[in-house]
């Protein structure tokens, strides 16, 4: 019974030296290709401030590689349906040191406050990015439909 449990202990060992990690020297994090395409935003947040019931509510946030690589989206998600991200499939490799944009924007249906946040991936070393819009939507005015008199006392 010992030979077996000594076996056993010695199997356990000899199996556990496989596993040998190696650290990086940059404690594990991955080495960054100094060429790599580097996204910034001219802004990183938008206030749309009190916009009016289905009022305009669609801002560009532009962005610039400032990286050597061509800069690639690979995608561009808002945290709900209320938010659309347009036209960003569109938007092609972006050489070094040039600009775009990316359109979102919001539900102006929607009364109320909100705040609302838009990932950004792309093949940039520093992916990814948040964006975020925020502001507040104004009820809807009501339409005063001319009222018709119903006191007689009151003349008109």
């Amino acid at each position: 019974m010992k030979t077996v449990a000594l076996s056993v202990l010695i199997i356990l060992l000899l199996s556990t030296l496989g596993y040998d990690q190696t650290t990086n020297p940059t404690d594990g994090e991955k080495k960054a290709d100094p060429n790599a395409p580097e996204i910034t935003f001219t802004d990183l947040v938008h206030d749309f401030g009190k916009v009016k019931y289905a009022g305009d509510c669609a801002y560009e946030f532009e962005f610039k590689n400032n990286g050597v690589n061509d800069l690639v989206l690979t995608n561009v998600r808002p945290t709900c349906g209320c938010t659309i991200a347009q036209g960003w499939q569109e938007i092609g490799p972006v050489k070094k040191g040039k600009t775009a944009k990316v359109k979102i924007s919001y539900d102006s249906k929607r009364v109320g406050t909100f705040t609302k946040t838009i990932a950004v991936t792309s093949n940039a070393k520093n992916d990814p990015i948040s964006l975020t819009i925020k502001g507040e939507i104004q009820p809807q005015e009501r339409q005063d439909t001319p009222s018709t008199n119903t006191n007689p006392e009151i003349k008109q």
